[in-house]
């Protein structure tokens, strides 16, 4: 059983949530490992995010060719590889309708910064020594941050597992670019 968050630890969770918060800009490349039931793959991808918007590229998933995911303001639009387009409101349903992929693009932009998306509830939440994210369920998945690393100043996630049901998801965050 996790031990319990005390007092002092939520201080400096609450703290932590703060900093990372802020950090709205930001890009990391990696790679994802995938598997669904029988299926499965791994592959490179690179992901851009903004206070507006965000961009989520794949290159070579499921021997599928590659794809980009944009979300903005104005939508969902995922570009595959031989050019075709496809729109939509949600980016992990028009992700799932085109690629076959399952893959919570929105809260994972939250989760590979170590946080939980604050529009949803994230219990059970363990926190680490060094009161960092290490395991929470969250909007039907079970999140565990496995190792962080230092990108400047900052802890930030370097391999993240991700599971709901037969799915299961593995980034490795390698190069992040802050600002």
């Amino acid at each position: 059983m996790p031990e319990r968050i005390q007092p002092v630890e939520v201080v400096a969770w609450e703290v932590r949530q703060q900093q990372l918060a802020t950090l709205q800009e930001w890009s990391v490349d990696g790679r994802v490992a995938f598997r669904s039931g029988l299926d499965g793959g791994q592959s490179g991808f690179s992901w851009q995010h903004t206070a507006q918007s965000q961009r989520f590229d794949l290159t070579g998933i499921l021997g599928a060719g590659s794809f980009s995911l944009k979300s903005g303001l104005s939508g969902v639009e995922l570009t595959t590889g031989d050019g075709e387009i496809y729109r939509g409101e949600d980016p992990e349903r028009l992700l799932f309708e085109i690629s076959g992929w399952r893959f919570p693009v929105k809260e994972a932009s939250y989760w590979v910064r170590g946080l939980p998306d604050p529009q949803f509830s994230a219990l059970p939440m363990v926190l680490d020594k060094k009161n960092r994210l290490q395991l929470m369920a969250q909007s039907g998945w079970s999140v565990e941050i496995i190792r962080y690393q230092y990108v400047g100043e900052l802890e930030l996630p370097a391999l993240v597992a991700m599971e709901r049901g037969d799915v299961r998801v593995k980034l490795r965050l390698t190069n992040w670019k802050i600002g």
